[in-house]
């Protein structure tokens, strides 16, 4: 005589497949990025950077709080009882070096670095960011936030995370779209 499955059985398999399911999911989001946050970035910004300590050197792959568009700053208000929340300006470092020109590079420096300004409780460090047309602005950006990029020593890429209260100034000589690239070669490939 056959048994017909219960209820619980169905339950019990459908448990194991959603597990099974996550697991390998999870398993598969695991990689060596150089910010740890999934799929390389597709754009990769080359240039250098000078902490506070005066170290310089060559660095790619810059990311701000792990992004490279959309980055949200604040203006400076007139008052420390006003929110900055309340006029945001998302940047993109794409956009920013869009229209470089061979005597001007795109640059992001700390005025003050280490310094923090407190508005409504929260901490914010003052940055410039200096587009290629040559005309800087001067924002605010959470004192906590960081910039990962891979340091370049020699033929290997030491991955670095610096506090924006450890950066003195990111100079972004060049950048490089990884999916354009890709794009490019498939349709030489293809012709």
């Amino acid at each position: 005589m056959k048994t017909i499955p219960t209820k619980k059985y169905f339950q019990k398999i459908i448990a194991l497949t959603l597990l099974f399911i996550t697991c390998v999911n999870w398993g598969q989001s695991q990689n060596s990025n150089i910010d740890g946050s999934g799929d390389e970035p597709e754009v990769s910004f080359y240039g250098k950077i000078i902490d506070t300590s005066g170290n310089e050197y060559q660095a790619k792959d810059f990311l701000i709080s792990r992004k490279y568009k959309k980055i949200q700053v604040y203006a400076i208000p007139p008052s420390t009882d006003i929110d900055p929340n309340s006029n945001v300006t998302y940047l993109d470092l794409v956009e920013l070096i869009h229209q470089q020109t061979p005597d001007t590079k795109v640059s992001i420096e700390v005025k003050e670095p280490g310094k923090i300004q407190t508005y409504k409780g929260r901490d914010y460090i003052a940055v410039t960011f200096t587009a290629t047309n040559g005309t800087p602005t001067t924002y605010l950006i959470e004192a906590n936030r960081t910039v990962t990029c891979g340091k370049i020593q020699g033929q290997s890429v030491e991955e670095k995370e610096l506090h924006f209260q450890a950066i003195k100034s990111i100079i972004i000589t060049s950048y490089e779209n990884k999916k354009e690239k890709i794009s490019e070669l498939v349709t030489k490939k293809n012709n």
